[in-house]
């Protein structure tokens, strides 16, 4: 059509012409149109439009590109995510090490600190 929208009404509203192809051909440059008839719902005329060949090639492309990076991020958070988690363990780990071994280096120590604070004759606090 000449509005270069996806539909045009003839006959006084009575005929519709639907133009379901946008840019028909690549050089019309209208819209396309899709009618939707439901019962018991208000019909409804869409209008939409599909871009050239060459476009949807790049967009396309686009996305495969976008997708490629999005699940090379995720990659790496989950690497990061484990290398937090297995420095944590060790971390953890070094710190039982380090309190066990204290204990032991000053056990004799510990043994007459908790003695002096014990004022059972049951040796219970």
């Amino acid at each position: 059509p000449d509005s270069g929208s996806g539909y045009s009404w003839h006959h006084g509203g009575k005929c519709l012409t639907i133009f379901s192809a946008s840019n028909y051909c690549g050089d019309c440059g209208n819209l396309g149109g899709v009618l939707i008839l439901m019962r018991g719902e208000t019909d409804q005329i869409l209008e939409h439009w599909a871009p050239p060949l060459d476009e949807l090639v790049f967009l396309e492309a686009e996305a495969d590109r976008a997708q490629a990076r999005l699940k090379q991020q995720a990659k790496n958070f989950f690497r990061q995510r484990a290398a937090r988690r297995h420095a944590r363990e060790r971390m953890n780990a070094e710190i039982i090490r380090k309190v066990q071994e204290l204990i032991v280096r000053r056990k004799a120590d510990l043994f007459d600190y908790w003695a002096d604070m014990d004022t059972s004759p049951r040796g219970v606090f």
